[in-house]
């Protein structure tokens, strides 16, 4: 796995990657948290979609402990948006990368991804990590309606605003 010098100080510096697609404004503040976190960011600003397939595609050689994916969603994936007709957009349906090709590309050993994108895998994501032990079932998550939270037994169970 790649081992970044800032890994190797005396106070190691844990390396987090950004990928931006789109609005670079909530990456920004996120890449200002984690500085504020004594972290190294790696600021990955997405141009195409097959710049994002090369992020998710690094392969254990180059992949972060840590991915963060800040980008728009919606029900049908990762919004790229329209792009020149010079650009290869053979990733995209209706300008989305939809999960399926993300399943298909994603080579990241090891790597937490995080993705905050609306509608973008975070209710699996949410159960998987909700269920991992009693403290964590403490873990919600949000919906424009309410929300959504595991009872000490496992149950999900929604609330609604």
């Amino acid at each position: 796995m790649w081992k970044p010098v800032d890994t190797r100080f005396y106070v190691k510096r844990l390396p987090v990657a950004i990928a931006v697609i789109g609005d670079t404004g909530e990456a920004n503040f996120i890449r200002m948290v984690v500085e504020q976190l004594s972290m190294v960011p790696l600021f990955h600003t997405i141009g195409t979609p097959g710049d994002f397939l090369q992020v998710i595609g690094q392969g254990e050689e180059n992949a972060p402990p840590y991915l963060i994916i800040s980008a728009h969603g919606d029900k049908g994936g990762i919004i790229f948006g329209e792009y020149i007709e010079e650009i290869d957009v053979s990733s995209l349906h209706d300008e989305v990368m939809l999960p399926e090709t993300i399943g298909q590309a994603i080579n990241l050993p090891g790597t937490v991804v995080i993705n905050t994108s609306c509608s973008g895998g975070v209710e699996e994501a949410w159960q998987h990590a909700a269920a991992y032990d009693e403290e964590s079932r403490s873990y919600r998550l949000y919906v424009p309606d309410g929300f959504y939270q595991l009872t000490p037994v496992g149950q999900c169970n929604k609330t609604t605003y």
